[in-house]
């Protein structure tokens, strides 16, 4: 009896060339870096990183020569607004083809969800997140890893309900399991933001550091987990995913879903949020 032949994953050379247009990619002695840029700066968040966050995720946590993972964004920012190019198409498509937006909302949501559980399933190695500066939006996928790191500029809000949506792709999640459902639903309703120190005195964020050592305290951190053996650095991250699992499993689907399903009930509230979006940006 012949054995079939296994498919081989990715190598690092080929995921790190795949992804270098949106994630820059390094790796030293097992530790993996992902920082998210746009021509070596500050990127915008683009469609290409709702797409591609779980793609990244799976390659990385596919790979086993890979040990502790650091990501974040690259310069003084998580990542800009969201594109205004993107944002302007996706209203054309809404208004003048609803089938095909229909379509990119469906996607879109799928893959935004598979950022978040590539993050809870797909990576079997301490992850360490790092917000190195200030952004509008899906800075979850960070507050969600197993250590998290926060620039001090950094500004926590939950946007989408004052704006007019219903809040179920991310923030609102994060913010529910990281500070309870009392504080997670106020500010939601409120809108107010609250500031990196407050996330650290809530239990939000693991550390506050500043935006030019904020890498290197990573990279510490990281070397201080490569100090433990390889069982006991993955089986405690196993420990410290299991929560954010079951919250997953309980909750996010129902929350995405009712987000989008708020968006095809009416298109009014979504229309104005995304005037809001790019209001003086063209």
């Amino acid at each position: 009896m012949s054995e079939a032949a296994f498919v081989p994953n990715q190598t690092f050379e080929e995921y790190q060339e795949r992804f270098k247009d949106y994630f820059a990619i390094t790796r030293k002695d097992g530790i993996v870096e992902v920082r998210m840029h746009e021509n070596g700066g500050v990127s915008m968040w683009k469609k290409e990183h709702n797409f591609g966050w779980g793609a990244v995720l799976r390659a990385i946590g596919a790979d086993t020569e890979n040990e502790v993972l650091i990501f974040g964004g690259t310069g003084d920012m998580w990542a800009k607004d969201m594109d205004p190019e993107y944002v302007k198409q996706v209203m054309i498509m809404m208004k003048e083809n609803p089938a095909a937006f229909n379509t990119l909302f469906f996607d879109t949501y799928q893959r935004v969800a598979k950022m978040i559980q590539a993050m809870f399933y797909e990576v079997d190695i301490p992850t360490i997140g790092v917000i190195n500066g200030p952004s509008s939006g899906h800075m979850e996928i960070a507050l969600l890893s197993d250590f998290c790191l926060c620039a001090p500029n950094v500004e926590f809000r939950s946007s989408h309900f004052v704006n007019g949506m219903v809040p179920g792709d991310g923030t609102f999640f994060a913010m529910q399991f990281l500070l309870g459902p009392a504080r997670a639903n106020h500010l939601t309703i409120t809108g107010e933001s609250f500031t990196a120190q407050q996330a650290y005195d809530w239990g939000m964020v693991g550390e506050v550091v500043p935006t030019e050592e904020i890498y290197a305290r990573a990279w510490e951190i990281a070397g201080e987990i490569m100090q433990k053996s390889r069982p006991v650095r993955r089986l405690t991250h196993e420990l410290m995913r299991r929560a954010g699992r079951r919250f997953f499993t309980e909750e996010y689907n129902f929350q995405a879903g009712m987000q989008g399903w708020s968006g095809s009930l009416g298109t009014s509230d979504l229309n104005q949020a995304l005037d809001k979006a790019t209001a003086g940006k063209e």
